[in-house]
Formats: C-alpha cells, sequence, structure tokens
C-alpha cells in the first residue's frame, strides 16, 4: 500500500460530515421543529447517499434532535431545547 494513499484518508466519513450539517440545521433552526424530513429528501439535499444520511439520522434520534421512523425512513425534528432537555 503507498504511503500517499493512507495519507489522503480522513477520519471525518460523509456520514460525520451530514450529521454536523443537520445537527447545525436542527440547532439553528433552518430545519423547523415538527419539519418533517426523509433520508432520500436530506441525501439530495445535501448531495451525498443516502448510507449517509441513515447513519446521520441515527446519530441524531439518539441526541434526541430527530424523532420518528428509521424504519419507514422518515423523522420528524424535535425542538432543539428539548434535546438539551434530555441530554
Amino acid at each position: 500500500m503507498s504511503e500517499t494513499f493512507i495519507r489522503g484518508l480522513t477520519a471525518e466519513t460523509l456520514a460525520d460530515q451530514a450529521y454536523e450539517t443537520l445537527r447545525s440545521a436542527i440547532t439553528s433552526g433552518e430545519l423547523a421543529r415538527g419539519e418533517k424530513v426523509t433520508e432520500r429528501g436530506l441525501a439530495q439535499r445535501l448531495e451525498v447517499s443516502p448510507t449517509s444520511v441513515r447513519e446521520a439520522i441515527r446519530r441524531l434520534e439518539q441526541d434526541h434532535l430527530i424523532e420518528g421512523s428509521s424504519y419507514l425512513r422518515w423523522g420528524r425534528v424535535r425542538h432543539a431545547g428539548e434535546a438539551d432537555a434530555v441530554m
């Protein structure tokens, strides 16, 4: 394996980037409380794969920033204050 290849790797994945972007959008109000979001819709907006968004949504659910159905691949944005109260 070449050394150049190894140096080209970053620790931050597309899922990490999607998570940070969505978390920021929720806490800033860009994604409104109660707004329905879908995995496919967010993937299109962020220009990443649905898999990356799926991972980000799972983390946001753990942070109590999104609630919904991972099985149906949609959710609703919770109020940022609600998440802070739960954490």
